[in-house]
C-alpha cells in the first residue's frame, strides 16, 4: 500500500495537547462510620446516586457470607454435584452433657459432608474458642469474654469453651444462630466470626432499645413483680459481679415462673437458668402465671389507653415457650419477631442459596433439638429442602409428639394431629399445606421426624442418641 498522500487531500493540523497532572479520585470504598458520612461523601462527588453506589460497595466489603467457611465448603460440594448438607443443631440437652460424644458427633458430620450451624439459646461468645473470639472482636464483635470457669471463691472467672473440658465439641462451628436465633454469625476462612448484619437489621431496633422497651412492657403488665422473675442472666450486674457466665443477651429476655415454696437449685448460666423441683399443685400455679403473663402482653393490643407506638412494638414482640413441665420449669423467651430459630435457619438458607445459585431442593438439612423452640425449626424451617428432624433422647417433646391423646405442651397447642403420619416406631412423617414462596417455588413442608427415645432407648445420654442416629440414619 502506498504511503503517498493524494493531491487535494485536506491537511489536518496537529493540535497541541497540554498534559496536566491527573486529579486523584476519591476512593470508591471509604471507611465512614455511619450512613451520614456516606451521604456526605456522595454529595461531594456530585450526585445522589453516587451515595447508593458507595453504600453498596461498602456493604459488599462487609458481606459476611462471601469468605465464610460454610460457603466455601458448600461451593466445593456443588462443583462435585454433591448434595448441599447442613446440620442445624441445638446445644443444651441435645449435644451437651457428654463431651466425648459431642466431639464424635462433630467428626461424623464432617466425614459425611455436613457443615455445622449451632442454633442455640447460648450467646455467641459461648460458642467460640479463645482464638476465634479474639479475631471476632477484631471483626466487630462487641460482647465481653465469657466466664465459663469457677474460681476458688466460687465466683465465675474468664474462660473460653476450649479451656473447659465439658465444652469439648461445642464450639467453633461454621455458623452460629445465637440467643435463640436472634443473631447470626459466620465463621470466616481467615479466622473469627462476622455478624450477618442484614439479619440483625430485621430486629428493627438496636439491642439497648429492645431491652429497655421490653422491660417497660414487663413493668406495665406486672408492676408488683408477682407473676415472674427475670432470668439471672438478664441482670447485667450478675455478670459484673461474676455470678453469671455471660452478659445479658442482646435480643432476648427470659422470664422464669418458679414455684415460690419448692426447694430450688439454680444454675446461673447463659443457657439453662434454673432447674426446679415442684409438686403437681405448684406446677399448675406456675403454668397459670405463665399463661397470665402471655395474656397480659397480648391484651395491650386491645387497651385503648396504650399509645400506637407501644402497640406496634408489642406486635413485633415474639413470645417463645421454653418450659420443661416434667422438671417443674416454666419459662418464656421474649425476642423481636424475627428472633427465632426457625427464622434464623430460613434466612441462612436463603442467603446461601442465592450465593450458590442453588435451588432449595439442592439442600439436605439435619436438625436436632429437645425443646419447644426447636419444634418450629424442626417442623417448619428449611423451605423446600429435604429435612430430617431428630428429637434427642430424654426430650420433653417425646410424649406430646408420640401420644395422640396429648394435644398441648405447657399450655401451648401442638400442631394438628392430622399432619403427623407415623411410618414406624419412632419415625413420623410430618406434612402441612405447601404455600408458594416469594419466587413462586412450592415450599416443601414434608419432613421426617425421628424420636430418640423410641429409636435408641439403650442410649444413656442425649448426645449418644444423636451420634447413633448420625451413624445409622444419615
Amino acid at each position: 500500500m502506498s504511503d503517498v498522500v493524494p493531491e487535494n487531500t485536506p491537511v489536518i493540523e496537529k493540535t497541541k495537547v497540554e498534559i496536566r497532572p491527573e486529579t486523584p479520585k476519591p476512593p470508591l470504598i471509604p471507611k465512614p462510620e455511619d450512613d451520614n458520612a456516606v451521604s456526605k461523601l456522595a454529595e461531594n462527588l456530585g450526585a445522589q446516586e453516587k451515595a447508593d453506589e458507595v453504600r453498596e460497595a461498602l456493604e459488599e466489603e462487609k458481606e459476611p457470607y462471601k469468605d465464610s467457611t460454610v460457603l466455601e465448603k458448600l461451593r466445593r460440594r456443588k462443583e462435585q454435584d454433591l448434595p448441599l448438607k447442613i446440620a442445624f443443631l441445638d446445644i443444651d440437652s441435645t449435644l451437651s452433657g457428654n463431651p466425648k460424644e459431642a466431639v464424635k458427633i462433630r467428626e461424623l458430620l464432617d466425614e459425611k459432608g455436613y457443615v455445622v450451624f449451632f442454633v442455640s439459646s447460648r450467646t455467641e461468645e459461648m460458642t467460640m474458642s479463645k482464638a476465634e473470639y479474639k479475631k471476632s472482636v477484631e471483626l466487630g464483635l462487641e460482647r465481653p469474654a465469657p466466664k465459663l470457669a469457677v474460681g476458688e471463691d466460687g465466683k465465675k472467672i474468664e474462660a473460653f469453651p476450649d479451656e473447659v473440658e465439658d465444652f469439648a465439641g461445642l464450639y467453633d462451628a461454621d455458623g452460629v444462630a445465637a440467643a435463640t436465633g436472634s443473631r447470626i454469625f459466620l465463621r470466616q476462612q481467615s479466622g473469627g466470626y462476622e455478624e450477618d448484619k442484614g439479619f440483625t437489621q430485621k430486629m428493627k431496633q438496636d439491642s439497648t432499645e429492645f431491652r429497655q422497651r421490653t422491660m417497660d412492657i414487663l413493668n406495665r403488665i406486672d408492676p408488683k413483680h408477682s407473676l415472674f422473675v427475670l432470668s439471672p442472666v438478664d441482670n447485667s450486674q450478675n455478670f459484673e459481679q461474676n455470678i453469671t457466665d455471660v452478659e445479658s443477651p442482646d435480643f432476648r429476655v427470659q422470664l422464669n415462673f418458679q414455684p415460690s415454696t419448692a426447694e430450688q437449685v439454680v444454675e446461673t448460666t447463659g443457657a439453662t437458668d434454673a432447674k426446679v423441683s415442684a409438686t403437681e399443685g405448684q406446677k399448675q400455679t406456675e403454668l397459670q402465671k405463665k399463661q397470665e403473663t402471655e395474656r397480659r402482653i397480648r391484651a395491650l393490643l386491645e387497651d385503648p389507653g396504650i399509645d400506637a407506638e407501644t402497640k406496634n412494638y408489642v406486635r413485633n414482640l415474639k413470645i417463645t415457650d421454653d418450659s420443661n413441665p416434667d422438671k417443674g420449669k416454666y419459662s418464656l423467651y421474649l425476642t423481636p419477631l424475627h428472633g427465632s430459630k426457625e427464622r434464623a435457619v430460613d434466612s441462612t438458607l436463603e442467603q446461601l442459596s442465592q450465593r450458590l445459585n442453588a435451588d432449595f431442593r439442592d439442600f439436605e438439612l439435619f436438625m436436632a433439638g429437645d425443646s419447644w423452640p426447636d419444634v418450629a425449626m424442626g417442623l417448619y424451617a428449611g423451605r423446600s429442602a429435604k429435612v430430617d428432624f431428630f428429637v434427642a433422647l430424654n426430650s420433653r417433646l417425646t410424649t406430646p409428639l408420640t401420644e395422640t391423646e396429648i394435644r398441648s405442651f405447657a399450655g401451648q397447642k401442638l400442631p394438628l394431629l392430622s399432619r403427623f403420619f407415623p411410618r414406624e416406631e419412632g419415625v413420623i412423617d410430618f406434612k402441612r399445606p405447601s404455600p408458594l414462596d416469594s419466587g413462586g417455588q412450592r415450599i416443601n413442608r414434608e419432613r421426617t421426624v425421628y424420636i430418640g427415645d423410641k429409636l435408641f432407648p439403650q442410649a444413656s445420654t442425649a448426645p449418644q442418641s444423636v451420634r447413633q442416629f448420625i451413624e445409622t440414619k444419615l
